[in-house]
């Protein structure tokens, strides 16, 4: 059978290289690599080469399993890393890391601190609560409306959850408080995010994430088609027709 997978981010890049086995396949993309938000760049600081990772960074096998057994096939080695969150705001000063008690007030001052230690509490009471909204599937409660609802304070909302939202989405700060809370919280759990112990031990892929791509591409019989953007697909009776940069 010949098919087209249109994409190479994660899921054409694995559609591409299983369906490949058995069948004819051309993977279309439309920029000029190929790995879509698995983007590794070449970095020289103080006459050091380093491979530095933007988009997908970590994984570990209790939350990537699929990904991980494609790993151990392709023969990718990965190795421990350390995961954390910080803040520091430019407009109070306020400096802070979540790993722990001695990091979480590395400003001394912040054990004496009201408004720093309501932060600490809603954290604390968010990670009790928050679960509750899994069980509400249709809601759409937006994140805002979610902590305003509840009571928990500026300082948790502005010096924690905003920011660290916006690191995990890739958002501007300004549009967070808009999206549904539970998808956030989702998230969150999914990652084991919303437990302050035994959370999995993130991995990063040695070489680099662009060193999986290379290893996919190694050996399959893909047709690649790079700078590629597919303008259309028309389904008939007897296939699918493919319209893109390189013709029908």
């Amino acid at each position: 059978m010949r098919i087209a997978v249109v994409g190479s981010g994660i899921a054409g890049l694995a559609s591409a290289w299983l369906l490949s086995r058995k069948h004819e396949v051309t993977l279309f993309e439309a920029s000029d690599y190929f790995g879509g938000h698995t983007h590794t760049h070449e970095v020289e600081q103080a006459g050091r080469n380093y491979r530095i990772d933007s988009g997908f960074i970590v994984h570990n096998p209790a939350h990537y399993p699929l990904l991980t057994r494609m790993f151990a096939q392709l023969g990718v080695a990965s190795q421990p890393t350390t995961m954390s969150f910080s803040v520091h705001s430019e407009a109070s000063g306020l400096e802070y890391n979540a790993t722990t008690l001695d990091t979480l007030f590395c400003q001394r001052r912040n054990l004496l601190s009201p408004r720093f230690l309501g932060m600490v509490r809603d954290l604390a009471r968010f990670y009790r609560e928050a679960p509750a909204l899994l069980l509400l599937r249709e809601d759409t409660t937006s994140l805002g409306d979610y902590l305003l609802q509840h009571g928990y304070g500026a300082a948790f909302r502005d010096e924690h959850l905003i920011p660290m939202a916006s690191a995990l989405w890739s958002s501007p700060p300004t549009q967070i408080l808009q999206f549904p809370a539970r998808y956030l919280v989702q998230f969150m759990a999914n990652h084991q995010m919303l437990q302050l112990g035994d959370r999995s031990q993130w991995r990063v892929v040695k070489g680099g994430s662009s060193t999986y791509v290379a290893a996919l591409r190694a050996h399959w019989p893909v047709r690649e088609r790079l700078n590629c953007p597919v303008h259309s697909i028309l389904r008939h009776a007897g296939g699918v027709e493919v319209c893109s940069a390189a013709g029908v």
